[in-house]
């Protein structure tokens, strides 16, 4: 699935995307419950408002509570109130990017521990090197939604 990359988003791969949703959400509805994956508290941050929208709905629909954010500094403030179970946050942003919420996550004694999958255009060891390493997983946009949730599934099975 093509989401595009950066601010470069077009129509038809939000609509394309919004349908694959919904076919998931038909063939997975319910299944974290039913599951070994508990529901659990998962923050998204992303400053592409659709993109945001979709991995929502996409973990919405597999049972978790998901908050949205578009703004690094506003996800840090209701991170603190939250405190999530996980974190998926985009590595490019203007203002906090994904590497200095990582930061600022790591350096607070309520956030340090909460792991955080980061999705990104940029090659993953530009990310590694921006981010220090300090990430749980990294996504390669464009990303299929399957992926994803995948990944948050197996972060989540493998916490304590």
């Amino acid at each position: 699935m093509a989401l595009g990359n950066g601010n470069c988003y077009r129509r038809a791969s939000v609509e394309s995307a919004a349908r694959l949703l919904r076919t998931h959400e038909i063939q997975h509805r319910g299944r974290a419950r039913r599951g070994k994956v508990e529901m659990a508290k998962i923050m998204v941050v992303d400053d592409e408002a659709a993109l945001a929208r979709i991995v929502r709905d996409a973990l919405t629909n597999e049972g978790h509570n998901v908050y949205m954010e578009t703004d690094g500094l506003a996800a840090l403030s209701r991170m603190v109130e939250l405190k999530p179970d996980l974190v998926v946050s985009d590595v490019m942003m203007p203002g906090m990017g994904g590497a200095s919420l990582l930061t600022a996550m790591r350096d607070n004694a309520y956030l340090h521990e909460v792991p955080c999958v980061v999705m990104s255009g940029l090659p993953e060891d530009s990310v590694a090197v921006a981010c220090g390493n300090e990430y749980s997983a990294f996504l390669a946009k464009p990303f299929d939604l399957q992926d994803l949730v995948n990944v948050v599934g197996e972060i989540l099975t493998a916490r304590p």
